[in-house]
């Protein structure tokens, strides 16, 4: 948490649907999905489904850590063109649009 991640191609990248409520993305080696809710300045998602292929060894611990920090968002802040998402004040992950 909290360290600068350089992917390689494929980027990892989250995506919401605010008319389904449904979060899609791409951890790094795997796809992921699940709902998500935006109340009060809050944002928190359900449980992530995600498919369950393996991948190098340090690409699956990066993608191990972005699914645990996903699953503890609590808040959300946008600076800019960055989505920071938070959990008591700390920035857990932060994206760029494109």
């Amino acid at each position: 948490y909290g360290e600068p991640v350089i992917a390689a191609d494929p980027m990892p990248f989250v995506q919401l649907d605010p008319k389904t409520h449904r979060m899609t993305g791409f951890g790094g080696v795997n796809r992921m999905s699940s709902s998500y809710k935006f109340e009060g300045g809050r944002l928190t998602f359900g449980m992530i489904a995600a498919t369950k292929m393996a991948g190098p060894e340090a690409a699956m611990k990066i993608e191990g850590e972005f699914f645990t920090a996903l699953s503890q968002v609590q808040t959300y802040r946008i600076v800019g063109s960055s989505l920071e998402m938070q959990n008591g004040g700390k920035v857990l992950a932060r994206f760029v649009a494109r």
